[in-house]
């Protein structure tokens, strides 16, 4: 297998890969750390190794490492049978960025896309539906003005994008499709 770096978050996304056959079989893993969580190893009172630092939260520290063994346990398992394919192993430094190696083209020629989430059991829950990712892209453009000598005539772009997810959380709730939301840009 061979480490191919770098597909976009500049050089902090990874991918391995196997032999050059089809069909291309891709293994998610993420390796995303939040703030605020930094945390001694082997400690179950909190206990920063640095305040403020980065850490993982909701086991997310199993997903990379799991991820990679999968990726390797399924190459061995089709060279073993005799059957073709291409694994690849996808990092990346959050769950949400994985919309940002669509973007940038890196599951184009993947046949199938494989991720878990660690939890309390080990399964597949059966009644789960799946899930897409749709991406909407919205602009918000305010106007300008004076706070105490003409605050009616300004328009707060920030209060339409908070209005507009507050409403997005309500239209979320079940039996909806739940929904993330990022500010990506601010002018």
């Amino acid at each position: 297998m061979r480490l191919a770096g770098g597909q976009c978050f500049r050089d902090r996304s990874m991918g391995r890969h196997s032999w050059e056959a089809s069909p291309v079989i891709a293994i998610l893993g993420e390796y995303d750390a939040l703030p605020m969580l930094s945390q001694e190893a082997g400690r179950a009172e909190e206990r920063p190794l640095l305040d403020g630092g980065y850490g993982h939260g909701c086991c997310h520290n199993m997903l990379g490492s799991a991820s990679a063994l999968a990726a390797l346990a399924v190459k061995n398992w089709l060279s073993e049978v005799g059957i073709q394919g291409r694994v690849r192993y996808y990092g990346c430094p959050a769950g949400s960025g994985m919309s940002f190696l669509v973007s940038a083209g890196v599951f184009d020629d993947v046949d199938v896309a494989v991720s878990w989430h660690p939890g309390a059991f080990a399964g597949v829950i059966p009644t789960a539906s799946l899930l897409a990712c749709v991406e909407l892209d919205f602009s918000f453009k305010g106007r300008a003005a004076h706070a105490a000598v003409n605050p009616h005539q300004g328009r707060s772009a920030l209060d339409a994008v908070e209005l507009t997810e507050r409403r997005c959380q309500l239209y979320a709730r079940p039996p909806a499709i739940p929904h993330h939301g990022a500010c990506r840009r601010f002018r």
